[in-house]
């Protein structure tokens, strides 16, 4: 097996570790709040702060609740979730990952949402 097919393979199941890991944290209910170190730090929020407790939020079920801790959580989740389940396709019908394509807008508009809940997070 070559190096390139054993990285492919690898990045498939960190995507369902990952995976299991969130049912886990659901139906454990594991409490995992703590102080961001960003914040700790440089004193100001940093676009993902809320993040952990969006996720719990989120993975309970809670969307609106979710959506109030972090915004950018949902969006994140999405993406992650789509292009999880789009590497693990290309995967399985062994087509090179070189031939993955995320659009620039697609990251464009993912940093453009960060930044936004960066100035949310630190208006208020």
């Amino acid at each position: 097996m070559s190096l390139t097919r054993s990285l492919e393979l690898f990045l498939a199941g960190f995507f369902w570790l990952v995976a299991l890991g969130a049912v886990l944290f659901v139906l454990l209910d594991v409490p995992v709040y703590f102080d961001c170190p960003f914040s700790r730090i440089f004193d100001i929020r940093c676009p993902v702060c809320g993040g952990t407790r969006a996720f719990a939020e989120l993975f309970s079920g809670k969307l609106l609740s979710a959506f109030s801790y972090n915004g950018f959580v949902l969006i994140s989740f999405l993406a992650g979730s789509y292009y999880g389940l789009k590497i693990n396709y290309m995967v399985y019908k062994k087509t090179p990952l070189a031939e993955l394509f995320v659009h620039k807008m697609v990251i464009y508009g993912i940093l453009l949402i960060m930044g936004l809940q960066f100035i949310i997070n630190n208006t208020n």
